[in-house]
């Protein structure tokens, strides 16, 4: 979590200064305070341009999900593994758990392209 938090502050911190220079003067010139330049003018604008990024580092982190069974955290994968010790059927369970994360990276995928599209159009 620590390093995917620290990759997620990298890219806000790429989309702030992705923003261009003569928005922020603009906002100065318009008399706002530092933190209303940065409510109403810089964070919105950084927060499109790094939905995309955003969106692709979440996706990679349930797809990595897998991995945290390794450290003992329960998981869907390490779900399967119980049920498989139980009922020693395994093609089936992985299979259903594969078309599991399939499903849920498709609707993170798309959550993600209608958010993007509703913030295009903002």
């Amino acid at each position: 979590m620590l390093h995917q938090g620290a990759i997620n502050i990298e890219i806000l911190r790429a989309g702030l200064l992705a923003v261009p220079e003569g928005q922020r003067e603009a906002a100065a010139a318009l008399g706002l305070g530092r933190v209303d330049q940065l409510r109403y003018i810089l964070i919105p604008q950084a927060a499109r341009i790094s939905l995309p990024a955003l969106g692709n580092n979440v996706i990679s982190l349930f797809k990595n999900t897998t991995l945290v069974s390794s450290i003992g955290v329960l998981d869907l994968f390490g779900e399967a593994n119980d049920i498989i010790a139980q009922i020693l059927v395994s093609a089936e369970l992985f299979l259903t758990v594969g078309v599991i994360y399939v499903i849920c990276v498709a609707l993170l995928g798309a959550a993600f392209r209608v958010l993007e599209r509703r913030l295009a159009l903002a």
